[in-house]
């Protein structure tokens, strides 16, 4: 499968890949991956479903809204997820589980399941902060490194289902429904 993403991106199997998904390019923070991208001399490949942004240059391969996006996760090497504001972030969960390292900003909240695991290694505060963004996708790049983050990313996302999500959201409910019954 890993060959067969790369060589639709035109992309050797041993280059490094930064993987991109968004459909708010702006929000999401593509010129700051575009720069972590070019700093490192990674290809991005930008997946999503959002008019193709005018200022991409080479090495970035524009794929559009795919279908089968955990494909692409386990074809590229780090997700670049420098988001300026995202309550939820599937991409940071999906990267996770897909075995692809996300670098990411902590304003996008699924990054509080890597909070207090190695993983926070890769989490920044400012999506402007470039080079706290590409000391992060250094780290999960490195091939010494790597597979420990892959399994944590694995053991982070055992139970991060929609049951577990749903489970959890429950339990915010019914505490706010008692905190309600409470007052009045």
């Amino acid at each position: 499968e890993r060959a067969r993403v790369r060589a639709a991106w035109g992309v050797s199997i041993d280059r490094a890949v930064a993987l991109f998904v968004g459909q708010d390019p702006g929000r999401k923070g593509l010129p700051a991956a575009l720069e972590v991208a070019r700093r490192l001399h990674l290809h991005l490949v930008y997946v999503g479903r959002a008019p193709r942004p005018r200022d991409l240059s080479a090495p970035v391969t524009w794929d559009g809204e795919r279908s089968d996006v955990e494909a692409c996760y386990r074809s590229a090497d780090v997700l670049l997820a420098p988001s300026r504001y995202d309550p939820f972030g599937g991409v940071v969960l999906e990267a996770l589980a897909s075995g692809c390292l996300p670098v990411a900003t902590r304003r996008i909240g699924a990054t509080e399941r890597m909070q207090g695991t190695p993983l926070d290694a890769l989490l920044v505060d400012d999506p402007d902060d470039l080079e706290a963004l590409v000391r992060a996708a250094s780290l999960a790049l490195d091939p010494g490194r790597k597979e420990a983050l892959r399994a944590e990313a694995h053991r982070v996302t055992r139970d991060a289902g929609r049951d577990a999500w749903g489970s959890a959201m429950e339990a915010v409910l019914e505490e706010g429904a008692r905190q309600w019954r409470a007052r009045a």
